[in-house]
Order: structure tokens, then C-alpha cells, then sequence
């Protein structure tokens, strides 16, 4: 059995090519990749089934985070193999309210959009390559002089299996991830949060097929968010 690694890329780690990769968009934009990779099982930790970890977090490139809110968001799941778009997207949903129920910052955090266009995050499934490699992948853009995030997409690859999880599982479990685990991380990623080594946050680095300790979020994961916001 083998779990996924969350590693950021610079294009200029849901996972092992360096943490802020970085590529010139004018006038004053930057884009960071995050790539999730195949890493080592996830066994999850001993005694509580899952736990809140430590205080550890990642802001990226001096804080860069969103300013105006809410940030609207579209899911596409229409591409998903295996599980019931309609169930999909719930999953995405129930991922973005985690993190808005922090109330970090005050009031609404996200909104959902009904039609794509002009949403400032889009999550999709699409092909990416295959079972075994990259699970999904998170790309911001940010204005490099207000330190604003202006836009992200989520892209989660539709040659991984899929599925909705039912019950709160910490270790490897089957051949399949969970949705709402992996949109989590990549929701941790688009709001300015990058990879930390502590196995029980949102932003641990690896997902481990059957795993969901990633739809709740751990202390640091709160801390990071507390921080930019």
C-alpha cells in the first residue's frame, strides 16, 4: 500500500518538488504550484485516533492570504469516477465550511458561486497522471506587492480512486481517498497555508488512502489560519 505526499513546487507540496516555487506574471503577479506526490503509508498516530497535533504551521512568502472577502468558489465534479458528483461536491462544500467555521476572518470566509465564471477559487477533477503519482494539485496567484492572493485552482486527478467516507479513519484504509480529506489540504494551501511534518494536521504533507483526519482541522492548522487572518 502506498499513500500520497503533499509537497509544493515552485512554477515558477493532496506532493516532492521544493515548497514556493515561483513564475513571473505581469505586471506584479506570482504563481506558487503546490504538487502532491506519492509518499510513505500514513499509520497514524498511537493512543487518539487522530489528535490535534501541535501548534505547527507554514504561511507562505510573507503571509500572502486573501483580503477582501468572501471569497467566491465553484465546484466542478462532473469528471469524478466512482462517486456521485452531487455527493462530490457536498464533500468540497463540507471542506470549505471547516475552514470558514474558524471565523478567522469575521463573518463569511467563502461563498459559493453558481456559474464559474468570475469564481475566485475553481476546484475540478481532472486527469493528471494516473494511479500511483501526482493526487491533486493547488496553483495560486498572488499580487507580489499587496502580498493579495487574487485567484487559485484546485485540481484533483481523475486517475486516482475516489470515495466518500462514512466513518473517521487516521491510517491507510483500501486504495482509495477520501474527498473531503484531500479538499481539505488543498483548501489549507488556497487560503495562503503551506506543508508542515506534524501527521495529524490538515497540512501534513502525505495523505494515506482511507484516511480522514484531514476534514477536521488540528491545532496548528487553526493557529496558521488565526495568523493570516
Amino acid at each position: 500500500m502506498h499513500s500520497k505526499g503533499f509537497i509544493a513546487a515552485i512554477v515558477a507540496p493532496i506532493l516532492l518538488i521544493p515548497l514556493g516555487a515561483v513564475l513571473a506574471q505581469p505586471p506584479d503577479l506570482q504563481k506558487i504550484v503546490f504538487v502532491d506526490y506519492v509518499g510513505p503509508v500514513h499509520k497514524g498516530p498511537s493512543g487518539d485516533a487522530c489528535g490535534d497535533g501541535t501548534g505547527k504551521y507554514t504561511t507562505l512568502f510573507g503571509g500572502i492570504r486573501w483580503k477582501s472577502f468572501p471569497v467566491s468558489y465553484y465546484i466542478d465534479a462532473g469528471s469524478i469516477n466512482g462517486v456521485d458528483p452531487a455527493l462530490a461536491k457536498n464533500a468540497v462544500v463540507n471542506a470549505f465550511n471547516t475552514w470558514d467555521n474558524q471565523e478567522h476572518p469575521a463573518g463569511n470566509m467563502f461563498v459559493e458561486a453558481n456559474e464559474q465564471s468570475g469564481a475566485k477559487i475553481k476546484v475540478r477533477w481532472q486527469f493528471i497522471d494516473g494511479s500511483g503519482n501526482v493526487l491533486a494539485q493547488t496553483s495560486l496567484t498572488y499580487n507580489s506587492f499587496t502580498k493579495s492572493i487574487v485567484s487559485a485552482d484546485l485540481v484533483l486527478d481523475t486517475g486516482d480512486k475516489w470515495f466518500i467516507a462514512n466513518t473517521l479513519n487516521c491510517g491507510s484504509v483500501g486504495s482509495s481517498f477520501d474527498v473531503e480529506d484531500v479538499a481539505a489540504h488543498e483548501i489549507g494551501h488556497a487560503i495562503g497555508l503551506g506543508h508542515v511534518n506534524d501527521t495529524v494536521q490538515t497540512m501534513h504533507r502525505y495523505a494515506s488512502p482511507g484516511e480522514t483526519l484531514k476534514k477536521t482541522l488540528g491545532i496548528g492548522d487553526q493557529k496558521g489560519q488565526d495568523k493570516l487572518y
